[in-house]
């Protein structure tokens, strides 16, 4: 499903920026930066990729499965980091990429099979919400990350549930290997990855709800 996602995201993502600045070819790509140093040879793009998967324990689904054995269905999030990779001299269209993204996803943050004709028939439907890291929290991320800080957004992506039975779907075609993606950072987007964007998430979701608990005393 996640592999599906995301190529999802990025085609909706594309179009937009086609028919809001006349973009003549797609700007987002599925992957991680390739470490964007900020020289006039890096490409002009926005990188899409998976920065964490988190279960979803509130809807977990307690009831007997029919089939012995098997396990419970799981529902996760995933959280997607969006960071533009410019050339200094670019760094005005990195904002803009980002100011882009960010106006996308308040217009259209639900995506069903009505809207978003893509997405894959075991998911019915999935929803953005803005992920709000604060500067510690970020500057850690990016240095875990071994990456120059790029101009970047992150979102929550829910709902997506696992059941027992095993479904494959077909990556589509639009998710390629980048020539020379990943440098450092390709190695760090596994376990590694998720145990530093899970430790920093949690602590994000701990301070909001701190947050809210100080509001309903006042």
């Amino acid at each position: 499903m996640i592999q599906n996602i995301l190529p999802v995201l990025a085609g909706q993502l594309n179009d937009y920026f086609r028919s809001t600045i006349g973009a003549s070819r797609d700007v987002v790509v599925v992957g991680p930066p390739s470490g964007g140093d900020g020289n006039e040879n890096d490409k002009d793009r926005v990188n899409l990729f998976l920065l964490h998967i988190e279960e979803e324990k509130a809807v977990r689904n307690g009831q007997h499965q029919a089939n012995a054995g098997s396990n419970p269905p799981i529902s996760v999030s995933v959280i997607v980091m969006m960071s533009a990779s410019f050339p200094v001299s670019g760094y005005l269209k990195a904002l803009e990429a980002i100011s882009l993204i960010i106006e996308f996803f308040q217009g259209k943050h639900v995506f069903d099979h009505q809207n978003t004709p893509l997405l894959t028939d075991n998911v019915d439907r999935i929803t953005a919400d803005f992920v709000t890291w604060d500067l510690k929290e970020l500057n850690q991320l990016w240095v875990n990350l071994g990456v120059q800080m790029l101009p970047s957004v992150t979102y929550r992506i829910r709902l997506l549930t696992y059941n027992g039975f095993i479904i494959r779907d077909e990556v589509p075609s639009v998710v390629r290997h980048q020539k020379g993606g990943g440098g450092e950072l390709g190695k760090l987007m596994g376990a590694s990855l998720a145990g530093v964007a899970g430790g920093l998430l949690a602590g994000s979701a701990k301070r909001d709800d701190d947050e809210n608990a100080g509001e309903d005393e006042a």
